[in-house]
C-alpha cells in the first residue's frame, strides 16, 4: 500500500508550523518528501509528517522541564547548555520528555560524580574547547568520566591551573625583564 501524501500547507497545518519551516524539516532529513512530485507542487508522505507529531507530542517548555525536575530554569539552560539534557531544534518544545524522565530515573543530577563539579564544557569555555580536552585526558586536571561519559571536573582544580598558568606567565615576564 502507498503512503498518503500531504502538501506542504497541510503538513505544516498539521504540525502547527509555516510551510517555509515544513521545506526546513525536509532538508534537514526530518522528513520525507514524496519523490515522484515535481517542484511547484512538493508533498511530503503522511506517516513521516505523522511521526514527527507524535514525537513532538512528547516535548516539553524549558519551564516545564524545571518544573518536573524541581529546579529552576536557569539549571535547564545550562544543563541544555552542557549537554546533559540534549535540546532539539525543531519542534514546539525545545527538551524531549523522555530525556527529562531520564535524568529523574537515573538521578542524574544527584549522581555523587557530578556533585560539586562542572562538566568539561564549562572549563572549555574558560581555557579553549582543545585545551581544556587536552588537559583531562592527559590527567593535568583532575576529572571523572559519569555513566555516559561525560568528564566532570572540581571548579578549584579547574581555578588552581589557571592560577599556575597565571603565575607562571608572571615569572617569565619577571624573568625576561631581569634580563635586559
Amino acid at each position: 500500500m502507498m503512503d498518503e501524501l500531504l502538501t506542504m500547507d497541510e503538513a505544516g497545518t498539521r504540525l502547527g508550523v509555516t510551510k517555509m519551516t515544513v521545506h526546513r524539516l525536509v532538508a534537514a532529513g526530518i522528513l520525507t518528501r514524496a519523490d515522484d512530485t515535481r517542484w511547484k507542487n512538493r508533498q511530503v508522505l503522511r506517516s513521516s509528517v505523522e511521526r514527527v507529531a507524535l514525537e513532538w507530542s512528547r516535548r516539553l517548555t524549558i519551564a516545564a522541564a524545571a518544573a518536573m525536575l524541581g529546579v529552576s530554569v536557569d539549571k535547564v539552560r545550562e544543563l541544555a547548555r552542557t549537554g546533559v539534557l540534549p535540546r532539539h531544534r525543531y519542534g514546539p518544545g525545545p527538551i524531549a520528555i523522555d530525556d527529562v524522565q531520564h535524568l529523574i530515573d537515573t538521578d542524574a543530577l544527584t549522581d555523587p560524580v557530578h556533585r560539586g563539579r562542572v562538566p568539561l564544557a564549562a572549563a572549555a569555555e574558560k581555557l579553549g574547547d582543545d585545551r581544556a580536552r587536552r588537559l583531562v585526558r592527559s590527567g593535568r586536571i583532575p576529572a571523572v568520566k559519569d555513566a555516559r561519559g561525560r568528564w566532570w571536573l572540581r571548579p578549584e582544580h579547574l581555578d588552581q591551573y589557571i592560577n599556575a598558568r597565571a603565575m607562571e606567565q608572571r615569572n617569565r615576564q619577571y624573568q625576561a625583564e631581569g634580563d635586559r
